[in-house]
């Protein structure tokens, strides 16, 4: 069973971040905050229930490998659904310039888009 948890943004900082994982010997769940993300987390649940990795419960890889190629896949997909692609590039937050932005504006002003 594939179990999807759709969650509000303060939970899911909680949780760290988008992501799949086992929670059950039969059971993968999803945790997501919003349907385009959802779209990129059910290609690794799929690989999941078909064997080809498995992520414990505290995010470990146990069996498989999760490598580029499987994330990539899950983006282009994520991709096919939105049409764009958000993501925080490399940021240098020894920076005091970055620091401050980060503690003004929050985490979400480096966010880009890949149209």
């Amino acid at each position: 069973m594939i179990k999807i948890m759709s969650i509000n943004s303060t939970i899911l900082q909680n949780v760290g971040k988008p992501e799949t994982k086992r929670t059950g010997t039969k059971e993968i769940t999803i945790y997501t905050d919003n349907f385009s993300k959802g779209v990129h987390e059910n290609r690794h649940g799929g690989r999941i229930a078909r064997g080809e990795f498995d992520i414990d419960s505290s995010g470990n890889v146990t069996s498989g490998t999760l490598g580029v190629s499987k994330e990539i896949d899950a983006y282009n997909a994520q991709y096919s659904y939105d049409g764009k692609i958000e993501y925080i590039p490399n940021t240098n937050f020894n920076s005091q310039t970055n620091l401050i932005q980060m503690m003004t504006k929050g985490i979400k002003s480096f966010t880009k888009n890949n149209y």
